[in-house]
């Protein structure tokens, strides 16, 4: 059993270290404007620039977009160190509770458009996206397996 958990926590690290590291420094060539959080010019972004533009919060773009792709690379370093896996995976459930939560109150749509300037849509892909990261985070947490603890003995001393 303790096999395979280390087997599903290893596949749900990946999965996540992968989202995370697309999402903050987009490895692959040509990436589309406005989905890379570290490499977009301030106001570029369509999330943060959407969230910022709706609640009045300035400090959303580029600041808070620029915090969110530090922590998403922070959180793709903890998961793949397998010690500290736990810890990234609270970190990644927090981090992808507050995405969800702010697509899903009022002021942001969950359906976003492509680009700021945009009138297509992503069709929900980021909002989906976001939820299957909460949730491969959440089963993360309790996937892992925990340290063995040798039992104390007498012999051990």
């Amino acid at each position: 059993m303790r096999f395979i958990r280390g087997i599903l926590s290893l596949f749900l690290a990946l999965f996540l270290v992968v989202v995370c590291v697309q999402w903050s420094v987009h490895p692959t060539r040509n990436p589309a404007e406005g989905q890379v959080l570290l490499y977009d010019l301030p106001g570029e972004n369509a999330f943060f620039h959407l969230a910022a533009k709706s609640t009045g919060l300035a400090l959303l773009e580029p600041t808070g977009r620029l915090v969110v792709g530090w922590l998403l690379l922070l959180v793709s370093a903890l998961l793949i160190v397998q010690p500290l896996r736990r810890v990234g995976a609270g970190l990644a459930l927090i981090l992808f509770a507050a995405l969800v939560g702010m697509q899903t109150l009022p002021f942001l749509p969950q359906d976003l458009p492509e680009t700021v300037s945009s009138e297509r849509t992503d069709g929900m892909a980021r909002y989906y996206l976001n939820l299957a990261c909460l949730t491969a985070s959440f089963l993360l947490l309790f996937v892992h397996p925990k340290k063995i603890r040798q039992p104390y003995s007498r012999s051990n001393r």
